[in-house]
């Protein structure tokens, strides 16, 4: 019982996590494009850092496939 108590918190830990993940990527996204620009980057000090490593294409934005490599 305590291991299936345990394995149900981590799974609905992870969850909360993907979910949190999506939320942050609407709250960053100010003008609602559909990507985060290094500007809307500035917000969060940790995307900052790791954006030009997230934005594999170099294109200046960060698009949700992008954003789900960051670790913050």
């Amino acid at each position: 019982m305590k291991n299936l108590a345990m394995t149900l918190s981590a799974v609905f830990m992870l969850a909360s996590v993907n979910v949190y993940a999506g939320s942050d990527f609407s709250s960053l996204d100010a003008d609602g494009n559909g990507a985060i620009s290094q500007a809307e980057a500035q917000k969060n000090s940790a995307l900052a850092e790791q954006f030009k490593k997230l934005d594999t294409n170099a294109d200046g934005e960060l698009s949700k496939e992008e954003f789900a490599g960051f670790e913050g």
